[in-house]
Formats: C-alpha cells, sequence, structure tokens
C-alpha cells in the first residue's frame, strides 16, 4: 500500500511539488550560480541573500527578461539580475 502511494508522489516530489505547497522557486544568477528559496521571494532578498552592500545599491531586477520593481517577488523558476545605479538600465 505504501509503494502504491510512493509511486503516486515520486513525480510531484521530482518536481519539488508537494501537495498543499508552493514549488520551491530556484533562481538562476547571472554567472550561471543557482539558488534556492523555501517561500516566494523579492528581489531585494535576493540581492541581500548574495551580498548586504548589493542590497543597499540594488534599484530593481531583471527577471526573465523583464525589469521590475525591487519588491517584486518571485514564486518559480527564474533567471535574475540585479540593477544598480552602476548598470545602464539602472540609470533610465
Amino acid at each position: 500500500m505504501w509503494h502504491s502511494r510512493l509511486k503516486h508522489l515520486w513525480p510531484r516530489c521530482q518536481t519539488r511539488q508537494l501537495p498543499g505547497k508552493l514549488k520551491v522557486p530556484e533562481i538562476q544568477l547571472p554567472d550561471g550560480a543557482i539558488r534556492t528559496y523555501e517561500r516566494p521571494v523579492s528581489v531585494m532578498e535576493i540581492a541581500a541573500d548574495i551580498h548586504p552592500k548589493l542590497a543597499k545599491r540594488a534599484l530593481a531586477g531583471e527577471v526573465g527578461g523583464n525589469l521590475v520593481d525591487i519588491d517584486y517577488r518571485i514564486d518559480s523558476d527564474q533567471a535574475v539580475r540585479i540593477v544598480t545605479s552602476e548598470d545602464p538600465s539602472g540609470v533610465e
């Protein structure tokens, strides 16, 4: 009996999605590093996780190729870049 239950849940475990829980977002950084978060995460939280100084300089984020606000929450796998005043897109 437990075998049939495990067989039913295994595909969900492989995609990191369990019944009643949000998908765990994987964030890919520009250097190719992957960070995994247990819940939806904001661009600011990602910046602070990388380095506190980056969080202080962060103006916005680029998520999946789109420019977003620093408070934008990410709840799925995405490529993320932190935009600072030193970036050409941060000056615009």
